[in-house]
């Protein structure tokens, strides 16, 4: 018996080590490429082009978020229940798919008008406040469908597949990239660069997700019924998530200079490192939470493990930008190179939310939802508090804002993936 246990324990470490093993080294080379056409970007643009691209990035993710509404968690949840059905999964599929587009039209509404009036207040003329516009357009409507089209292969484990055609749209965008803005650094065209590759992601996960879906499902009411109520409860807060995940951007637009925004937008270039990780975590982690059995003791001592890998794997993180800030900022260039305090708490604030980030996918892929107006009451009084009390139009002080309300965040999101687990355990 002993002996059974054991190999069944190695096989498992075996199993596991090679999936991270796969995920971090594509995910290392997703990141490479996608680090390598920020710093592009970042170099050779001009600063007041950049923090025009940095308001059309800000507005893509709050469009992005806003369309989604919890609509993802729902079909992971779901998903998850008949991931070995390859019709009732199609069904899942196209289900969230037909409702993401309706939501579609809400993000456009909202988005559009605010990022005219904030590329207008920062001297963007009207003929080029039309062409970033434009140029929003294909990230947004691939940006639609990619991340339901993600989710059939997560839940395969076909980890190797689908990095694979992250590394091949990363490597599009790389290339278009240098080669429009290595004579044209506007900012509209680095936008198109970036959704231009995504299209062509898109194409490639369609094809991977035939593997294992029947794609010609039509809408199904019972399905949608039950991503509904996901979306009930998540979507209030997903719209809270949206202001305060931009935060900082919206206020340094509307309270700061210019400048600040285009530091605060290239300091957050460096943050988007730690993506490679959310992401390794995203596809080895969160689908096993979404497929495990209801055992309330095992899931939540696999969830205290995961939280001492992301606060250890922080720490390291922020001690290294301590000790390196002038090597850190080297790759921004000469217009950040005095940015020494600023990108040290860029990188605090970076780390928690990349820790909340995770554990609210968890907590998604087990239906651990709390009430809708949770997250936006603890984030309004949060938000109110630090603004208050530093001075957000400088960068120095939103990022003092930006990390305190990300701490807050992060201990909430531990707070109700534990209390919904031990509640689940006692039903």
């Amino acid at each position: 018996m002993t002996a059974s246990v054991s190999v069944d324990r190695f096989v498992r470490v075996r199993h596991w080590s090679r999936l991270f093993a796969i995920t971090g080294f594509s995910q290392a080379a997703i990141q490479a490429i996608g680090f390598a056409s920020g710093i592009l970007i970042i170099r050779w643009l001009p600063t007041h082009e950049y923090a025009l691209y940095t308001l059309a990035n800000t507005m893509l993710g709050a469009m992005a978020i806003l369309a989604d509404g919890g609509i993802a968690s729902g079909v992971m949840s779901q998903g998850g229940r008949v991931w070995q059905d390859r019709t009732k999964l199609g069904a899942v599929l196209s289900t969230g798919m037909t409702l993401r587009r309706r939501f579609a039209i809400f993000g456009l509404l909202f988005a559009i008008p605010v990022f005219v009036g904030l590329l207008r207040k920062h001297n963007a003329p009207w003929a080029m406040t039309i062409v970033l516009v434009v140029s929003l357009m294909p990230a947004f409507l691939s940006a639609l469908s990619s991340r339901l089209l993600e989710i059939i292969p997560k839940l395969h484990q076909d980890v190797a597949g689908l990095q694979l055609i992250q590394v091949k749209a990363a490597l599009s965008r790389l290339l278009l990239t240098a080669i429009s803005l290595f004579g044209l650094p506007f900012a509209a065209l680095a936008i198109l660069s970036a959704g231009t590759s995504q299209v062509y992601g898109n194409t490639l996960l369609r094809r991977k997700c035939d593997e294992y879906v029947d794609r010609d499902q039509g809408e199904d009411e019972q399905i949608r019924a039950e991503i509904v109520k996901v979306v009930k409860r998540v979507f209030p807060a997903a719209v809270y998530y949206t202001l305060s995940c931009q935060v900082i951007i919206w206020l340094l637009s509307v309270f700061g200079t210019t400048e600040a925004v285009a530091e605060v937008g290239a300091l957050s270039r460096l943050v988007m490192v730690l993506s490679v990780f959310n992401m390794a975590f995203g596809i080895t982690l969160v689908p096993r939470f979404a497929r495990s059995t209801n055992n309330g003791a095992q899931l939540r001592r696999n969830f205290v493990a995961m939280q001492g890998a992301l606060f250890g794997l922080a720490t390291l993180i922020v001690v290294f930008v301590w000790m390196f800030p002038a090597q850190t900022l080297y790759l921004l260039g000469d217009n950040y190179a005095d940015l020494h305090d600023e990108v040290i708490l860029m990188a605090i604030g970076g780390v928690l939310s990349m820790i909340n980030h995770v554990n609210v996918a968890a907590s998604h892929a087990r239906a651990y939802l709390p009430a809708w107006y949770f997250s936006p009451i603890i984030g309004s009084i949060s938000l109110l508090l630090f603004a208050c009390s530093f001075d957000v139009g400088t960068t120095s002080g939103i990022l003092k804002m930006n990390a305190s309300i990300w701490a807050t965040t992060c201990l909430c999101s531990i707070g109700v993936f534990l209390f919904y687990n031990r509640r689940a355990a006692s039903e």
